[in-house]
């Protein structure tokens, strides 16, 4: 029988056109079969061998297009991911910013660093700057969201440092689908996750 392990709220952040809104599209669509743009959290259910765990996963794009990103979408996060694009130089400058942000609103919870768009060959950022720029700070994935290569391996990682089980392992079947297999009910949880987002 499958446990469920506690619901973790997650933070994507990074510069625009990083992949953010894509990565909760891939991701979204492993587990629902539509991406709903409309909903202001996602959950992205992985099941692992000690249960199903939730990552509750706010999108940005909203307040990208109006220019701010407030405090608020940092507030009671329990992890986060810093996204950046290998191909721009300063989507990855802008780390920093995004990383002592975090810091500063959230103090310390487990922070990962993606580098997305690695299939593309105009790479301007190398693993071994981001290594010796960050090698000691955080922990870092090279991912290609539209390969959908290494994509769930940051939330497997902040998986096992957010219940403190170092043998953390997905199911073969990567990200639990939504169906009669499964006792959630989808739409209950959106309406339970937008509910919440009022609220704030």
């Amino acid at each position: 029988m499958s446990i469920k392990l506690p619901n973790f709220k997650c933070i994507i952040i990074g510069d625009p056109r990083t992949g953010k809104t894509s990565l909760l599209r891939n991701l979204s669509s492993k587990v629902t079969e539509e991406f709903n743009q409309h909903l202001a959290i996602h959950p992205i259910i992985f099941t692992t061998n000690f249960g199903t765990i939730t990552f509750e996963i706010r999108d940005t794009m909203e307040q990208e297009f109006k220019g701010t990103l407030r405090d608020s979408y940092f507030h009671n996060a329990d992890c986060a991911i810093i996204l950046f694009d290998v191909t721009s130089m300063a989507s990855y400058e802008n780390v920093f910013h995004w990383h002592r942000r975090i810091l500063t609103v959230c103090g310390k919870i487990p922070i990962v660093l993606c580098g997305n768009k690695i299939d593309i060959g105009q790479r301007r950022v190398t693993d071994d700057r981001v290594k010796f720029d960050y090698g000691h700070k955080l922990k870092f994935f090279e991912i290609s969201i539209r390969d959908e290569e290494s994509i769930c391996a940051p939330f497997l990682f902040l998986a096992q440092q957010l219940t403190k089980k170092l043998n953390f392992k997905e199911d073969l079947t990567e990200i639990k689908r939504i169906g009669s297999e499964t006792d959630v009910d989808l739409k209950m949880l959106h309406k339970m996750l937008d509910e919440k987002v009022k609220e704030m």
